[in-house]
Protein backbone atom coordinates (compact mmCIF):
# COMPACT_ATOMS: atom_id res chain seq x y z
CA UNK A 1 0.00 0.00 0.00
CA UNK A 2 1.26 3.43 -0.93
CA UNK A 3 1.09 6.07 1.78
CA UNK A 4 -0.68 9.36 1.09
CA UNK A 5 1.94 12.07 1.84
CA UNK A 6 1.24 14.84 4.38
CA UNK A 7 -0.21 17.94 2.75
CA UNK A 8 -2.04 15.87 0.12
CA UNK A 9 -5.81 15.91 -0.29
CA UNK A 10 -7.42 12.48 -0.46
CA UNK A 11 -10.78 10.76 -0.51
CA UNK A 12 -12.33 7.49 0.56
CA UNK A 13 -15.61 5.65 0.25
CA UNK A 14 -17.37 4.18 3.27
CA UNK A 15 -20.12 1.60 3.66
CA UNK A 16 -21.48 -0.34 6.60
CA UNK A 17 -23.72 -3.24 7.54
CA UNK A 18 -23.34 -5.51 4.53
CA UNK A 19 -24.72 -8.52 6.46
CA UNK A 20 -23.32 -10.87 3.85
CA UNK A 21 -24.57 -14.43 3.84
CA UNK A 22 -25.21 -17.16 1.29
CA UNK A 23 -28.96 -16.65 1.06
CA UNK A 24 -29.43 -12.88 1.28
CA UNK A 25 -27.70 -9.58 1.96
CA UNK A 26 -27.28 -6.55 -0.29
CA UNK A 27 -28.98 -6.65 -3.68
CA UNK A 28 -26.59 -7.14 -6.59
CA UNK A 29 -27.35 -3.59 -7.73
CA UNK A 30 -26.19 -2.25 -4.35
CA UNK A 31 -22.90 -4.16 -4.48
CA UNK A 32 -22.35 -3.18 -8.11
CA UNK A 33 -23.18 0.43 -7.30
CA UNK A 34 -20.64 0.52 -4.52
CA UNK A 35 -17.95 -1.05 -6.72
CA UNK A 36 -18.63 1.60 -9.35
CA UNK A 37 -18.63 4.41 -6.78
CA UNK A 38 -15.26 3.29 -5.45
CA UNK A 39 -13.80 3.29 -8.94
CA UNK A 40 -15.43 6.39 -10.43
CA UNK A 41 -14.73 8.56 -7.39
CA UNK A 42 -10.99 8.02 -7.59
CA UNK A 43 -11.01 7.10 -3.90
CA UNK A 44 -7.71 6.28 -2.24
CA UNK A 45 -9.09 3.62 0.09
CA UNK A 46 -12.29 2.10 1.50
CA UNK A 47 -13.72 1.93 5.02
CA UNK A 48 -16.27 -0.64 6.17
CA UNK A 49 -18.15 0.16 9.38
CA UNK A 50 -18.81 -3.37 10.63
CA UNK A 51 -21.47 -6.06 10.36
CA UNK A 52 -19.65 -7.42 7.36
CA UNK A 53 -21.44 -10.72 7.96
CA UNK A 54 -24.90 -11.83 9.01
CA UNK A 55 -24.00 -14.61 11.44
CA UNK A 56 -20.24 -14.39 11.91
CA UNK A 57 -19.63 -17.58 9.91
CA UNK A 58 -16.36 -18.32 8.15
CA UNK A 59 -18.02 -18.61 4.74
CA UNK A 60 -19.57 -15.18 5.24
CA UNK A 61 -16.18 -13.62 5.97
CA UNK A 62 -14.89 -15.27 2.80
CA UNK A 63 -17.74 -13.65 0.88
CA UNK A 64 -16.70 -10.30 2.34
CA UNK A 65 -13.06 -10.81 1.37
CA UNK A 66 -14.03 -11.64 -2.20
CA UNK A 67 -16.11 -8.46 -2.40
CA UNK A 68 -13.59 -6.16 -0.72
CA UNK A 69 -10.73 -7.45 -2.85
CA UNK A 70 -12.75 -6.84 -6.02
CA UNK A 71 -12.69 -3.06 -5.48
CA UNK A 72 -10.39 -1.33 -7.96
CA UNK A 73 -9.12 2.19 -8.33
CA UNK A 74 -10.01 4.78 -10.92
CA UNK A 75 -7.59 7.11 -12.63
CA UNK A 76 -7.92 9.90 -10.03
CA UNK A 77 -6.54 7.82 -7.17
CA UNK A 78 -2.94 8.22 -5.99
CA UNK A 79 -2.69 4.51 -6.78
CA UNK A 80 -2.41 3.26 -10.33
CA UNK A 81 -5.39 2.75 -12.62
CA UNK A 82 -7.02 -0.59 -11.87
CA UNK A 83 -5.02 -1.37 -8.73
CA UNK A 84 -6.79 -2.95 -5.77
CA UNK A 85 -8.06 -0.40 -3.27
CA UNK A 86 -6.77 -0.76 0.29
CA UNK A 87 -9.60 -1.34 2.76
CA UNK A 88 -9.97 -1.03 6.52
CA UNK A 89 -12.67 -2.46 8.73
CA UNK A 90 -14.37 -1.95 12.08
CA UNK A 91 -15.87 -5.01 13.77
CA UNK A 92 -19.65 -5.16 14.19
CA UNK A 93 -21.85 -7.08 16.59
CA UNK A 94 -22.99 -9.52 13.87
CA UNK A 95 -19.34 -10.31 13.14
CA UNK A 96 -19.03 -11.67 16.68
CA UNK A 97 -21.95 -14.10 16.44
CA UNK A 98 -21.19 -17.85 16.53
CA UNK A 99 -17.58 -17.28 17.68
CA UNK A 100 -17.09 -15.03 14.66
CA UNK A 101 -14.26 -13.15 16.37
CA UNK A 102 -11.80 -15.94 15.54
CA UNK A 103 -12.66 -15.66 11.85
CA UNK A 104 -12.56 -11.86 11.93
CA UNK A 105 -9.09 -11.97 13.51
CA UNK A 106 -7.86 -14.69 11.14
CA UNK A 107 -9.29 -13.38 7.87
CA UNK A 108 -9.80 -9.64 8.35
CA UNK A 109 -7.34 -8.42 10.98
CA UNK A 110 -7.27 -6.44 14.23
CA UNK A 111 -10.45 -4.87 15.58
CA UNK A 112 -8.77 -1.52 16.33
CA UNK A 113 -6.14 0.34 14.34
CA UNK A 114 -4.87 3.74 13.29
CA UNK A 115 -3.02 5.06 10.26
CA UNK A 116 -1.95 8.40 8.82
CA UNK A 117 -3.37 9.62 5.51
CA UNK A 118 -2.39 12.99 4.12
CA UNK A 119 -2.44 15.48 7.01
CA UNK A 120 -4.99 13.48 9.02
CA UNK A 121 -5.00 10.27 11.03
CA UNK A 122 -7.77 7.67 10.99
CA UNK A 123 -8.65 5.70 14.10
CA UNK A 124 -10.70 2.50 14.05
CA UNK A 125 -12.19 1.63 17.43
CA UNK A 126 -13.70 -1.67 18.57
CA UNK A 127 -17.32 -1.22 19.61
CA UNK A 128 -18.52 -4.58 18.30
CA UNK A 129 -19.87 -5.58 21.70
CA UNK A 130 -21.70 -2.26 22.12
CA UNK A 131 -19.02 -1.06 24.54
CA UNK A 132 -15.55 0.47 24.40
CA UNK A 133 -14.03 -0.81 27.65
CA UNK A 134 -11.63 0.86 30.07
CA UNK A 135 -8.45 -0.45 28.46
CA UNK A 136 -9.37 0.81 25.00
CA UNK A 137 -10.50 4.17 26.39
CA UNK A 138 -7.13 4.60 28.10
CA UNK A 139 -5.19 3.62 24.97
CA UNK A 140 -7.26 5.95 22.84
CA UNK A 141 -6.86 8.85 25.26
CA UNK A 142 -3.09 8.40 25.38
CA UNK A 143 -2.83 8.18 21.60
CA UNK A 144 -4.96 11.29 21.11
CA UNK A 145 -2.89 13.32 23.55
CA UNK A 146 0.27 12.54 21.59
CA UNK A 147 -1.28 13.16 18.18
CA UNK A 148 -1.75 16.71 16.88
CA UNK A 149 -3.23 15.67 13.53
CA UNK A 150 -6.88 16.19 12.63
CA UNK A 151 -8.66 12.89 13.24
CA UNK A 152 -11.33 10.72 11.64
CA UNK A 153 -12.81 7.91 13.75
CA UNK A 154 -14.61 4.78 12.53
CA UNK A 155 -16.87 2.90 14.96
CA UNK A 156 -19.61 0.34 14.39
CA UNK A 157 -21.86 1.64 17.16
CA UNK A 158 -22.83 5.33 17.10
CA UNK A 159 -21.63 7.38 20.05
CA UNK A 160 -24.37 10.01 20.01
CA UNK A 161 -27.15 8.86 17.69
CA UNK A 162 -29.79 11.60 17.90
CA UNK A 163 -32.87 9.69 16.78
CA UNK A 164 -31.84 6.17 17.70
CA UNK A 165 -32.88 4.12 20.71
CA UNK A 166 -30.29 3.08 23.29
CA UNK A 167 -29.88 -0.26 21.48
CA UNK A 168 -28.50 1.51 18.43
CA UNK A 169 -25.68 3.36 20.16
CA UNK A 170 -23.06 2.63 22.80
CA UNK A 171 -25.20 1.87 25.82
CA UNK A 172 -22.82 2.98 28.58
CA UNK A 173 -23.59 6.67 29.14
CA UNK A 174 -20.23 7.32 30.84
CA UNK A 175 -18.33 5.85 27.88
CA UNK A 176 -20.34 8.00 25.50
CA UNK A 177 -19.63 11.12 27.53
CA UNK A 178 -15.91 10.35 27.72
CA UNK A 179 -15.67 9.72 23.99
CA UNK A 180 -17.59 12.86 23.06
CA UNK A 181 -15.37 14.94 25.36
CA UNK A 182 -12.21 13.29 24.04
CA UNK A 183 -13.24 13.75 20.42
CA UNK A 184 -14.06 17.44 20.93
CA UNK A 185 -10.83 18.08 22.83
CA UNK A 186 -8.33 16.32 20.60
CA UNK A 187 -9.21 17.33 17.08
CA UNK A 188 -11.66 14.75 15.78
CA UNK A 189 -13.24 16.18 12.64
CA UNK A 190 -15.51 13.28 11.66
CA UNK A 191 -16.98 10.23 13.39
CA UNK A 192 -18.24 7.53 11.02
CA UNK A 193 -20.64 4.90 12.35
CA UNK A 194 -22.84 1.99 11.28
CA UNK A 195 -25.25 -0.31 13.16
CA UNK A 196 -28.25 1.99 12.72
CA UNK A 197 -29.22 1.32 9.09
CA UNK A 198 -30.64 4.78 8.41
CA UNK A 199 -28.36 7.63 7.25
CA UNK A 200 -28.07 10.24 9.98
CA UNK A 201 -26.05 13.39 10.68
CA UNK A 202 -25.48 14.63 14.23
CA UNK A 203 -23.69 17.86 15.16
CA UNK A 204 -21.42 17.03 18.10
CA UNK A 205 -19.68 20.37 18.55
CA UNK A 206 -16.27 20.36 16.88
CA UNK A 207 -17.10 17.32 14.76
CA UNK A 208 -19.99 15.62 13.02
CA UNK A 209 -21.18 12.08 13.64
CA UNK A 210 -22.25 10.59 10.33
CA UNK A 211 -24.14 7.29 10.26
CA UNK A 212 -23.68 6.21 6.68
CA UNK A 213 -26.64 3.85 6.45
CA UNK A 214 -26.54 0.24 5.33
CA UNK A 215 -25.67 -1.51 2.07
CA UNK A 216 -28.70 -3.66 2.88
CA UNK A 217 -31.96 -1.99 1.85
CA UNK A 218 -33.32 0.27 4.59
CA UNK A 219 -36.95 0.05 5.65
CA UNK A 220 -37.47 3.78 5.25
CA UNK A 221 -36.69 4.11 1.54
CA UNK A 222 -35.89 0.60 0.24
CA UNK A 223 -32.44 1.71 -0.86
CA UNK A 224 -28.86 0.84 0.09
CA UNK A 225 -26.53 3.63 1.21
CA UNK A 226 -22.84 4.56 1.15
CA UNK A 227 -20.78 7.74 1.19
CA UNK A 228 -17.79 9.48 -0.35
CA UNK A 229 -15.63 11.59 1.96
CA UNK A 230 -13.12 14.13 0.66
CA UNK A 231 -10.39 15.39 2.98
CA UNK A 232 -8.52 18.62 2.22
CA UNK A 233 -4.75 19.05 2.18
CA UNK A 234 -4.83 20.42 5.74
CA UNK A 235 -6.73 17.41 7.08
CA UNK A 236 -10.11 19.14 7.33
CA UNK A 237 -13.26 17.53 5.94
CA UNK A 238 -13.90 19.07 2.54
CA UNK A 239 -17.13 17.21 1.76
CA UNK A 240 -19.35 14.28 2.71
CA UNK A 241 -21.60 13.03 -0.09
CA UNK A 242 -24.21 10.29 0.40
CA UNK A 243 -25.17 7.83 -2.33
CA UNK A 244 -28.11 5.47 -2.63
CA UNK A 245 -28.41 2.40 -4.81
Amino acid sequence: EKAIPPGTAFSFVVASDLHLCASKGPRAVALEGFVQLAKDSGADFVLFGGDLTSKGLEEEFLLFLAFANSLKTGAASHLGQGESLPWFVAVGNHDLYNSGWKYFKKLVGPSSDSFAAGSARLYIIDTGSGSVGEAQLERLGSAFQEDDLPKIVLSHYPVHGARTSSYFKITNTRERAELLSMFNTYGVRLLLCGHWHQPENVDCGNFAERITGSLVDTKSDGLAHAALVKVAADGSIASFDSFAF
